[in-house]
């Protein structure tokens, strides 16, 4: 029993540490608001369930107008939702991590293949 019990821990530790991360790729860009680069913020890719994206957000922090998720959290193939929350950077702390707000969170729809993809988000889009 204790060698199945082992079999079954690694096993688990190789399907969740190893291979293509879910699927997940690493997506990369800008991000302006009113033509200037968000000083700070964060934009998570969730996926839109409204129009059969499916999986896990991905998400990054925006720093000085760019952004670049990690592999391990980066975003999956299909249509997302993202959702911008960014802020001046200055006088960051618990209730305002990213300054005071520059406006309220912002979304945006957006597809992405199954592969590392560069993105950039001009906000408010020009219409």
């Amino acid at each position: 029993m204790r060698h199945l019990t082992f079999a079954v821990a690694v096993s688990v530790i190789a399907t969740l540490g190893c291979g293509d991360r879910g699927g997940r790729s690493v997506i990369e860009g800008r991000v302006t608001w009113e033509g200037k680069p968000v000083p700070a913020g964060q934009v998570v890719f969730e996926p839109d369930p409204d129009r059969g994206g499916k999986g896990p957000a991905g998400v990054a922090t925006i720093q000085d107008g760019h952004f670049r998720t990690n592999p391990e959290f980066g975003a999956v193939a299909g249509p997302h939702i993202a959702r911008f929350r960014f802020g001046d950077g200055k006088g960051v702390n618990d209730m305002q991590p990213f300054g005071r707000p520059i406006c309220p969170e912002f979304t945006e729809t957006v597809d992405l293949g199954g592969k590392a993809t560069t993105i950039n988000f001009e906000l408010p889009l020009k219409k």
